[in-house]
Parts: C-alpha cells; structure tokens; sequence
C-alpha cells in the first residue's frame, strides 16, 4: 500500500468513525485516494513550474487538461502512484517545451479535434456515472474545448489538448494494459 493510499485508508476510517451514515469504507478510501493523487499532481506541477519561472503556464495547463479530460475521457492507470508520476511527468513536458503555434500548434489543434471527434468519449464507463446517450454531448464539448485555440494559438494549450487526445487511442490503452501486465505501473 503506497502513501495515498494509507492516507486515504486513515481518512475513510476516520470518516466513518465520525460520521456513521458516510458512504462505505471502500467507496470513501477509493474517492480519497482520487482527490489525493489529483492534489499530488497539482502540487508537483505548481511546485516545479514556480521554481521553474513557469507557473501561469502549469495553471493554464492543469486547468486546460483537466477540462479537455473531464468531457472526453482518456487512458486511466490502475496505480495511485504511477497516475501520479506520469500525469506530472506528463504535464511538466507539455509545460516546459516551446514552439511555434503556426508551425506546429496549429497541426496538433487539427488532430487534436479529428483524434477527438473520433475517438471521445473514450474510458468513461469506468469512472464516470453520466448516461451514455450524453456523449455526442461530451465529444461536441470536447470539440469546441479544442476548437477555442483557433482563437487564442496558444502552443502550451495545442499541446495540452494534443496529449490529452493521443489518450483516447486505442493505442495508449494498449500501452497502458501492456505496462500494468508487466507489472510497470
């Protein structure tokens, strides 16, 4: 059991021991153990983009990924540990590379929406309660999520949106299954 995971085991604990009519034990450790891996990102990434001299940017692309990845879905690892070291790895990369929206940007944009348009939402069946007829709701959201930097050409969001579509692939599932079969992750 890894540290979110013990924290989150006190938690639900402590929870129940406080307020009895709480959700079950698991269902309490499983949201904790959520929350504070999504905190442990977040801190990562501030952390190292303040030290950096990059943290408007690792705001602007927390909060980009993290909208794109609530209405399209994505890849999910099955260790609390691993989803943390990869999504900061992950996010600290889009951060700190630069390129030219018009050159590259602008290309990532336009597969970002096809990859998108085809594929989202992608893996929501596991981890989301909405209805299944919603989604052509969420890829259409998706779409216009993407579609907003035609307007601002922004490169730190083209490769947000770029990675955060490249996890609705079949591909990246089978990457992320044959790293979890190996024990990876």
């Amino acid at each position: 059991m890894n540290i979110s995971e013990s924290a989150a085991d006190y938690l639900a604990k402590a929870i129940r021991r406080h307020h009895p009519e709480a959700a079950s034990e698991e269902v309490l450790k499983y949201a904790l153990i959520i929350v504070l891996n999504t905190l442990a990102t977040i801190f990562t990434v501030l952390l190292v983009c303040a030290f950096t001299g990059h943290f408007i940017q690792g705001v602007t692309v927390l909060f980009a990924f993290a909208l794109l990845r609530y209405f399209s879905g994505g890849v999910h690892l099955n260790s609390s540990v691993s989803c943390t070291i990869v999504s900061s790895a992950v996010l600290l990369f889009i951060i700190h590379i630069d390129f030219d929206y018009w050159y590259s940007g602008f290309v990532l944009d336009l597969l970002s929406i096809v990859i998108t348009g085809l594929m989202a939402p992608s893996g929501m069946e596991k981890v989301s309660r909405i209805d299944p007829k919603y989604y052509p709701v969420l890829k259409i959201v998706s779409i216009l999520i993407i579609s907003s930097n035609l307007l601002f050409h922004s490169s730190l969001l083209s490769a947000a949106f770029f990675i955060q579509a490249l996890s609705l692939t079949k591909p990246a599932h089978r990457l992320v299954h044959l790293l979890e079969r190996r024990g990876y992750t």
